[in-house]
Order: C-alpha cells, then structure tokens, then sequence
C-alpha cells in the first residue's frame, strides 16, 4: 500500500551563471556573439542545447539569473538580458509533459460562451463528458502586485530559514534579520492552512486524507510522499516561489456559496431585485488574506449579497468580485446542476505534477493565472485499467497507476487507456463531469484556478460508469464500517473473488 517516491526521467534545465569564465573556451566566445535568437533557438530546441553548453544545471525555476562580475560585466548584461526573454518562452514550450504519451487520445469539446444558451451547447453539457468553454473569464481576478503588498509575508531570508527548519526537522537556528515589528501582531492573528510540500526533485503532490491513515490499519502510510505543513497564508506566500529544495502547493477552501433564484413577482419585474442573490459561508483562515494574492479586475454588480455572520460580512463582500456570479447562474442553469457547492483555490508553481484523481461531484476549473495541462480519463475506465486505490486507502480516489512511467507488467490493464488532453489558458473554464480521473501539470512558475465543486443535483442521473463508481464506493463504506479498517482489505478480496459470506 505504500507509494515510493521517485525522481521522473525529466530534462534538466540550465541558466547563465557565474560558472561562465570571463574568458571561457573559444567555442563559448563564439556562443557568446550568437544573436539571442540563435542563442536559444539553434540545435535541439526542446533540450535547449546551445545554453547547456555555456551554463551550469541549476535549480528547475528558470525565471532567476545570475550575472557575472568583472570589467566586461556590463557589455555582458545587455546581451544576457536580450537573451533571457526567448530562453523563458522556449523552455517553457520545451517543457516535458509528465505523461506516457500512449494515453493521449484526443481533445475535450470545445464551446464558445455565448453559445451556452443555444440546443448545441446544453447537449453538450448534459453528456457527462468533459467541456472546454475557450475566453469565458467566469473568473473576474488577476494576480495582485505581491511585491508593494505591504505585511504579504516574510522576506527572503526567512522563507529560506522556514524551508531549512521543515528539512531540519526545526534544528536550524532563528534569522538574524526578523520581521516588521508593525506587521507581527498582523501575522499573529493569521489562522493556519494545510499547504501541500514536496521535495523539489520529484514536485509531485498526493492530497493524504489522514483521517484514514490509521495506525494499525492495513492500508496504514508511515511516511507519505507529500508532507502537509501548517502555515498561515501569509508564509504560505512569501515561500511559494522562493523555496529551492522543497515545492509548495496551495489546494484549499476559500468558501461555500449559494446562488438563490427571486421567486413570485419578484422575479418578474426587471429589478435588481429580480436578480439571483448570492450567500457565501467563507473560510476565515483564507478567505480574509486573499487580496494579497488575487485583485478583481471587471467584477459585475450582483444583487443583494448576504454574509452569514457580521464577522464573515467583509470577506464575503470581498470574495464577491472573484466571479462573475451572474454567468455561473446562467451555467448552471443549462447544465441542470445544483446552484451551491465549494470554492477552492488551486495555486503551484513550474511543473507541478497532481496525478490521476476522480471526484465525487463535477468541477468547474476557472484558469485565471499561468497555464496547465490536464489529462482526462473516463469513469468507464475505472475498473479497466485504472486501477483506483480503496476508499479506506489514505490515497482514496487516485490511481495507483503511475502515469508518467507505468509499470504495464504490474498493472497489465493500463496499456489500453486512453484520455483527453487539454490545455488551460487564462481566461478558459473547463467543466469536469463526476468521476473522471484528472492528471494536472502546471506549467508556469505562478498557476492559479479556482475550482467550482458543484454539489450533487438529485433530479439530474448519472451515467452508468459514474454511477458504478459511486456504488463501488458505497460498498467499500459499508465493509469498513462493519469489520473495520484493519481487516477491510481481506473483505474486499473475499468479495472480489465471488465467495458469498455473511458479514454480520
């Protein structure tokens, strides 16, 4: 039941540094008078070969340099600079997908946004099949300017000093340089969050439920392959993008909503009263901060928003511009699905890897920073080639398969797996049915997406794969809960080999 971390088989990726001697060889003199066209674009493109040949393996975050000094280090400068504008457009284009490319088989449907009112659009929606709505921007936010943001976080140093005490297992000694003495009372009053940590030379991140990591179970995990670190969000953002040897990702509740429709006369009469009205139940160790990391850009008048409490007031008037709330409606609506659910923040960083994993409810992904690439598997492949884990597993609802190197002789059945593939843009919603299995690459240095999880519409059927994996999980729950987490294992296999006996 355990999962051993390894390194992928990736390409490594390289950068100017002050390895480059001054003098260097004659073939880098020569490689130094290359226009920066050439400089990045001549020989292999995706192995970047002429910058291997005058840089030195670094880090994986292309986006730093560091320039020699010397007596020629400011002719040195412009050309570097020139050159590092089509160095970063390259490498991110020559960026290996974390994928077997056997699985790719195809694209999701495409939409525009103003054809969701029309017979083709809701067929689409109504297939349990993934849709891809190109330039909607139902997410009405950008990223804020993180660098004026006064009290955002720590500085440098000690983000550095955080990851050295995560690896040191808190041995390492407290910074010299402290923060402001104004901002600390701030930073004290900020609530944790649970921030996903990975070591740098894997940036794979599994999302352990250890509620059902139980010691003594069989499925028990001694050390998962990602750690969960207590943060506040404020840490949370001064060391996503400073953290050498660790990588962080942020998957977590920003709140609940609910979007009521105006009943009786009030929904006739063009008013803003006869505009849906939206209540939010937000997460107050987030939902409060987010402003340091996301700023409403066209956000559109909304009628009537309602917090919950008088302390959930503000951030609930906050969290209003981060939608366009009235184009979700009309989504929803034409889709047939509940007008409630959650509200996640997804945000990672270069070539961040969250495998193989199915939901329960649909998805609405709303890309509003970098790019990512998702891989789509059918619930009709669950149990044909997929393989998920058991529900009583801490890695309930990924795949045991992994799919950047499949092991075929261990899982025979994934040979004939075959997904979907797409790519987010900013601006771009793309709508995940129940049950399908999604494998995410991040593929720039800051990714950001709301997720919309839509909760389950009672009068709206499933399809008969999706159904079979929520009866599938229905069994599992029952068998866990009547012999328990330490002999659920042997039940199942009972089962699964046709053998009738009698539980109770």
């Amino acid at each position: 039941g355990k999962v051993v971390p390894r390194q992928a088989k990736r390409q490594p990726l390289y950068e100017l540094s002050s390895a480059w001697p001054p003098g260097g060889s004659q073939q880098q003199q020569q490689q130094q008078q290359l226009p920066a066209e050439k400089l990045v674009s001549a020989g292999n493109q995706d192995e970047l070969s002429p910058v291997a040949t005058i840089g030195a393996p670094i880090n994986r975050n292309p986006s730093t340099i560091t320039l020699e000094s010397g007596a020629d280090a400011n002719s040195r400068q412009a050309a570097t600079l020139s050159a590092i504008a089509p160095y970063q457009e390259a490498a991110l284009k020559g960026l290996q997908w974390r994928c077997a490319s056997y699985l790719e088989g195809g694209a999701p449907q495409q939409i525009l946004a103003n054809a969701l009112g029309t017979y083709n659009g809701q067929r689409l929606l109504l297939q349990h099949r993934p849709v891809l709505i190109r330039g909607q921007n139902l997410a009405t936010c950008k990223l804020a300017n993180m660098d004026n943001k006064a009290g955002a976080g720590c500085c440098a140093d000690i983000a550095q000093h955080t990851e050295q005490q995560h690896i040191n297992g808190g041995a390492s000694e407290k910074p010299t340089n402290t923060v402001n003495q104004q901002t600390q009372p701030l930073r004290q009053q900020e609530r944790c969050i649970t921030v996903l940590c990975s070591p740098a030379h894997c940036n794979r991140f599994y999302a352990t439920d250890n509620s059902k990591n139980l010691p003594g179970s069989y499925y028990h995990l001694r050390r998962p392959e990602t750690s969960q670190l207590q943060m506040t969000f404020s840490d949370w953002l001064s060391s996503w993008q400073t953290w050498r040897h660790s990588k962080l990702l942020l998957q977590a509740d920003i709140c609940t909503w609910k979007i009521q429709s105006p009943v009786g006369e009030a929904a006739q009469q063009p008013s803003p009263a006869s505009q849906p009205s939206i209540t939010l139940w937000p997460n107050q160790s987030l939902a409060p901060h987010l402003p340091q990391l996301l700023q409403t850009v066209h956000a559109k008048a909304v009628a009537v928003p309602i917090g919950t409490t008088p302390q959930a007031g503000f951030a609930a008037n906050s969290l209003l511009g981060l939608l366009d709330w009235q184009q979700l409606h009309q989504l929803l609506e034409a889709g047939q699905w509940c007008s409630q659910g959650r509200l996640q923040l997804l945000a990672g960083g270069r070539d961040a890897l969250m495998p193989a994993r199915y939901e329960t409810s649909d998805r609405v992904i709303c890309q509003v920073a970098g790019h990512q690439r998702l891989l789509l598997l059918p619930p009709e492949l669950g149990f044909k080639g997929l393989y998920p884990y058991p529900v009583a597993h801490p890695y309930d609802k990924y795949s045991c398969v992994d799919w950047e190197e499949p092991e075929l002789d261990h899982w025979p059945a994934a040979a004939q797996v075959k997904g979907l593939v797409c790519e987010l843009h900013p601006g771009d919603t793309l709508i995940v049915p129940a049950s399908w299995f999604v494998h995410t690459q991040l593929q720039q240095p800051a990714c950001v997406a709301l997720v919309l999880l839509l909760q389950p519409n009672p009068s709206k059927s499933l399809s008969p794969a999706g159904l079979l994996m929520q009866l599938s999980r229905m069994v599992e729950v029952w068998v866990t809960a009547e012999v328990g987490p330490a002999n659920v294992r042997k039940w199942l296999m009972v089962s699964s080999e046709g053998v009738t006996t009698v539980l109770l």
